[in-house]
């Protein structure tokens, strides 16, 4: 009968180490339209006072599920350097009668339904707002705004224009380095974005009172 042996070695154990993993994400690409009728309507730059229309939001990203967008701090002015907020800081509508609080179908995607209005002696209408790109943080949602049901007039007029603190779209797309396992509260971006509209008056049919507003 052979007899049991006990072998033994020397062996060196060395502390787990985390690796993070480091990856090139181009910032998404934004744009703010004015649709006709709907969410998948044509854009339009001409429209009838009452016309439904559709303001809709979108940025493109090249990757999914790694960010979020909010929408905030909208203006209308008719390019004379009368502006009138419509959108706070928060995201939250101010005047019901002009644009509602936004809805969030996507993570990139905001939109609201709204009828054309007409200031007093103003036909044009540029729009302004900016977008909040964040980091989406792994098996959550996108915060949203938790906004109250805004009144009638309830828009606040600029005396004197912002000045711009922000990045425009017209910049090129900028890089960041998504360093996973970090917070999504590191990171935000705020880009500008624009539309226009010209509002058409009906010469022969009457037009409700709420399409006009006055400040």
């Amino acid at each position: 009968m052979e007899a049991d042996k006990t072998v033994s070695t020397q062996i060196e154990v060395s502390d787990l180490t985390t690796a993070f993993q480091t990856q090139v994400v181009p910032m998404p690409i934004c744009k703010y339209e004015i649709l006709n009728g709907g969410p998948t309507g044509e854009p339009v730059q001409f429209a009838t006072i009452g016309q439904p229309v559709y303001h809709k939001w979108t940025c493109d990203s090249e990757t999914v599920d790694t960010f979020c967008a909010v929408v905030h701090s909208c203006t209308v002015d008719d390019g004379n350097g009368d502006t009138v907020q419509i959108l706070d800081e928060n995201g939250c509508a101010l005047d019901k009668f002009v644009l509602n609080n936004l809805e969030y179908p996507t993570d990139l995607m905001a939109g609201q339904e709204a009828h054309v209005y007409k200031y007093a002696d103003r036909s044009q209408l540029f729009y302004q707002c900016q977008i909040s790109i964040s980091i989406k943080e792994p098996n959550s949602e996108c915060a949203r705004p938790q906004c109250t049901e805004p009144k009638g007039f309830g828009t606040v007029k600029q005396l004197q224009p912002q000045p711009a603190q922000t990045q425009t779209q017209t910049q090129p797309a900028q890089f960041f380095r998504v360093l996973k396992k970090r917070s999504a509260a590191l990171f935000e971006n705020v880009l500008d974005v624009r539309a226009e509209l010209t509002a058409l008056e009906i010469l022969d049919g009457e037009v409700s009172p709420d399409h006009f507003v006055s400040f």
